[in-house]
């Protein structure tokens, strides 16, 4: 059978008029496949012990862990859809996850940097929440990074104290050692694919003196690598796959989507006793392919014996907190929402990470383009788990220092074996100046260590407003510093190694910026013109003991209520030196072992 589809999809692949009927017939067959989310409308009880706001990477796993114990009943409630959108699953698929009805398209503007460019913000809004619409790299971040919240007063967080959740949570493909373990929910595995254009790119990274690591998530995080995955036999596995599915079948669980939380209910004393919540619907297939479109129903509520848990993300936790009166007296005052806690750190201490992107055409082909997700190559994936659609090309990178003295890497390189077209552009919502080029390479600048510092406070109180989301990208002069480090390693690499000599074919410069192009002036120009988000915003709701932490370290309650707690990337202090999936994760295994240590006092946390 999986050979007779492969033979029609590559016999129609010839033939313009019949493709456009194939893929109209399996667009029309995918829409009807999971436009009707299978959760939208589970039967509530009256009250939970426990109610979890978010099903993304930790609300998965405090789902799961905490309904281990029979004897307590959960509700996990999400704003999105079920996770069962085709394009979620091969690894190649996550361009097509953007400004999709799956994502919360936030927008950031007016930047004081970079002026009036319109930042996207994509934010999963979907069961798994952004781990079922990443990347699927699998990072942990320095040891540095955790040690220095310790040291910012948050005492358990330390890495060796974070450490046996991160062994905990990973299935591990090498070999177990002190760091790294198995048996773990979420796969860990390098690329399989290695693409040529992937070990060209390592290669050239050792000619300019860049040490091969062969576990950035083991004792030492420096060095180039082949990027470790959370994905098996060619697929993503996020979250929700690892943690909830089978969690969602236990009788002690409910998981209602669609179901978007405007406020957490509390009493006279602060305490948390249910959430207000509207159900969502789309009234037709027109609203259904307009993602602003989306009809909300009646206010509902439901209660809780126990404790609400916030795990919507570093922008709906804080978003969700504010709407509840929770958070800065002034701010709340602005919006007409009576301030129940003057709370000051709530919505502050937005960080994000940055990432600038440059581009070389060669004279082959190295790796995997958009065009290569044809109707032959889905039906090649969904039939065999093989093809270019297992692999999104990002296959190879490096953590850097870009000075001496600092503590962890301050940057990180995203190499790609493939050239970004039309689709990555508007993802990203960034002016393309390049003649169009069918085959090349690209190389991704990120600081992963932004001293710039944003906030994020609300619109309005219609809690189907998007709040207002300031990044403050670049206001630091040290950010800019730092990728020009990164970029002029990269250019090192490009026109000066014995690996891309004869494979480069044309240097993409933006032939809008009027300096030389290895001038200062050119790179930071580039920069206002193109850095954007890595899509990795944490800190809004950080745990702490100053004047400007919202949660304790030792509860992650949040300070001045009671039956609340956030557990989620806003609770990070600062911002770890990598990619954040994997640290929410953890974060979620080790909130989970903090709740359960209050109700079952000999549990071992």
């Amino acid at each position: 059978m999986e050979q007779v589809l492969l033979y029609i999809a590559e016999q129609v692949s010839d033939h313009p008029l019949v493709l456009s009927g194939a893929v109209s017939s399996i667009g029309l067959a995918s829409y009807l496949y999971w436009s009707i989310p299978d959760n939208s409308n589970v039967p509530l009880k009256k009250s939970y012990d426990y109610i979890i706001v978010g099903a993304g990477p930790a609300g998965c796993a405090l789902a799961s862990r905490l309904s281990e114990d029979p004897d307590v009943n959960v509700l996990v409630l999400e704003a999105g859809f079920n996770d069962t959108r085709k394009e979620i699953q091969p690894v190649g698929g996550c361009f097509h996850l953007q400004r999709t009805e799956i994502d919360w398209n936030y927008r950031v503007r007016d930047e004081p940097v970079t002026g009036d460019r319109v930042h996207n913000w994509t934010r999963g809004k979907v069961l798994g929440g952004c781990s079922s619409t990443n990347f699927m790299l699998f990072v942990r971040g320095a040891k540095e990074d955790f040690d220095k919240w310790a040291n910012l007063g948050c005492d358990g967080w330390s890495y060796d104290d974070v450490l046996p959740y991160f062994k905990k949570l990973e299935d591990y493909e090498g070999e177990e050692n002190e760091y790294r373990s198995k048996g773990g929910p979420m796969p860990c595995r390098e690329f399989p694919t290695k693409l040529e254009g992937s070990k060209l790119w390592m290669q050239a990274l050792e000619e300019i003196g860049v040490k091969r690591n062969p576990d950035y998530n083991g004792e030492e995080m420096l060095g180039s690598y082949f990027f470790q995955t959370n994905t098996r036999n060619g697929s993503r596995v996020s979250a929700a796959a690892a943690y909830l599915h089978e969690t969602m079948v236990r009788p002690n669980v409910d998981v209602r989507t669609m179901a978007q939380v405007s406020k957490v209910l509390l009493d006279e004393n602060n305490k948390a006793v249910g959430v207000e919540f509207h159900p969502l619907y789309y009234s037709s297939m027109k609203d259904f392919f307009n993602f602003e479109q989306s009809e909300p129903g009646p206010t509902q509520s439901v209660f809780t014996k126990r404790e609400v848990i916030l795990s919507a993300g570093a922008i709906g936790s804080p978003q969700i907190l504010l709407l509840s009166g929770i958070g800065p007296r002034e701010d709340l005052e602005l919006v007409d929402v009576p301030c129940l806690h003057d709370l000051p750190g709530v919505g502050k201490n937005l960080i994000d990470h940055i990432i600038v992107g440059e581009r070389w055409s060669t004279y082959k082909k190295l790796g995997v383009l958009l065009r290569d997700d044809t109707v032959y190559n889905r039906l090649k994936y969904f039939t065999t788990a093989s093809g270019p659609l297992t692999t999104h090309a990002v296959e190879t990178g490096a953590f850097l220092k870009s000075k001496e003295g600092i503590e962890q890497p301050d940057i990180q390189l995203h190499l790609v074996s493939g050239i970004p077209h039309g689709l990555a552009y508007d993802n990203f919502n960034i002016v393309n100046p390049y003649p169009v080029e069918e085959i090349g390479i690209s190389a991704n600048t990120t600081l992963v260590q932004p001293k710039s510092v944003g906030y994020i406070k609300l619109f309005s109180n219609d809690p189907f407003d998007h709040p207002v989301i300031r990044a403050n990208y670049l206001t630091h002069e040290d950010d800019f510093q730092a990728v020009m480090f990164g970029m002029r390693l990269v250019r090192e690499m490009i026109f000066k190694t014995e690996t891309f000599d004869g494979i480069i074919k044309k240097n993409l410069y933006d032939p809008t910026i009027a300096h030389p192009y290895n001038s200062d002036e050119y790179l930071r120009e580039y920069i206002i013109k193109n850095a954007v988000t890595l899509y990795h915003p944490v800190g809004t709701c950080k745990m702490g003991t100053d004047e400007n932490a919202v949660v304790d370290p030792q509860t992650l309650k949040v300070y001045g209520t009671s039956g609340l707690r956030v557990v989620d990337a806003s609770i990070m202090p600062s911002i770890v030196s990598g990619n954040t999936n994997i640290p929410t994760v953890m974060i979620g295994e080790k909130a989970a072992d903090m709740i359960k240590a209050d109700y079952m006092p000999t549990a071992k946390v």
